[in-house]
């Protein structure tokens, strides 16, 4: 279905379709959105009446629920550099409609990081809002702008004398293929059952996604000598931004507090492939949100809006 009002044209993707930038999220790529083929799909772009993309949403179906994006970090808006407040307001307006038109009687919106594009994020926030959407979660989402600042430089005093205990115990960083990835999952899942955490994605999921995606996916371990007792797996969200998906640690080690170091080889690897921002995910418990402060991470904001159709 089209629609058109000062120039813009709203219309439904009926296959695959191009990134709005060259330096697009990875979680907006058909690619990752098609990705899931036990998850219904439905995309929706704005253009311009020249012909050009300036807009995008995709959906997953869950009941009645349309939902940007399931199975996913985030979905939201994909926007040009140049889109106005009006313009978006359009956008908006029209997948409402159409959305109602298909059956769903609920849309939720999970949002990028704010620290991802701050000004996209403010506009987004602002329509959406003004369109009646509720913010039904609201978590800070630690980041570490990558610069030539050495990470001992960013951390406070504490983890400075972690990172140099870890050199005297011979602990070392190494960026991992993945046969190694069963011990890597292991070392994650049981780390974080011991915490009270859920794992997202079975270790199949996870495997799966990483052999569909080989150029996307990074795994990383901290070792002492031949033990594994860190690990991490990260995801290339574009050329800028590297997020640590998942991360863990052997608690037998947890005095020497090894991710800390594990995340000081993760912070180095990003600066030596020039990324602009390491993302270290959302901080719900007050104790993971102090960890991150005292790493010298930043705090933006990731937001999940929902409204009735």
């Amino acid at each position: 279905m089209r629609h058109d009002t000062l120039g813009l044209n709203v219309y439904q993707e009926q296959g695959a379709f191009n990134p709005l930038r060259d330096n697009s999220f990875f979680f907006h790529t058909h690619a990752f959105v098609s990705y899931n083929q036990s998850l219904r799909s439905y995309c929706w772009t704005l253009e311009t009446s020249e012909g050009e993309a300036i807009g995008r949403i995709c959906f997953t179906w869950q009941g009645k629920v349309a939902v940007s994006l399931s199975r996913s970090s985030f979905g939201s808006f994909e926007l040009g550099e140049n889109v106005q407040e009006g313009q978006l307001s359009f956008f908006v307006d029209q997948l409402l409609h159409q959305l109602e038109t298909l059956g769903f009687k609920q849309v939720r919106i999970v949002s990028f990081p704010g620290a991802y594009h701050v000004s996209h994020f403010n506009i987004i926030n602002k329509v959406l809002c003004e369109f009646g959407f509720k913010v039904i979660e609201r978590h800070p989402n630690h980041y570490l702008p990558v610069s030539n600042q050495v990470f001992t430089s960013l951390v406070n005093a504490d983890e400075r004398r972690y990172l140099n205990r870890a050199k005297k115990l011979g602990f070392n960083f190494r960026q991992l293929d993945i046969q190694f990835l069963p011990q890597v999952y292991k070392l994650i899942y049981s780390s974080r059952q011991k915490k009270g955490y859920t794992v997202s994605m079975p270790y199949e999921d996870l495997e799966q996604t990483i052999l569909t995606f080989p150029d996307r996916y990074l795994i990383f371990g901290l070792f002492q000598q031949s033990q594994m007792i860190g690990s991490s797996v990260c995801v290339k969200v574009n050329q800028g931004i590297l997020y640590d998906f998942y991360h863990g640690d052997d608690l037998n080690f947890r005095k020497h507090s090894p991710v800390v170091p594990l995340l000081e080889g993760i912070y180095n690897y990003a600066l030596r492939e020039n990324y602009k921002l390491l993302d270290l995910g959302t901080s719900i418990e007050e104790g993971v949100y102090a960890f991150k402060k005292n790493l010298g991470a930043k705090a933006s904001e990731k937001i999940i809006f929902e409204r009735s159709i």
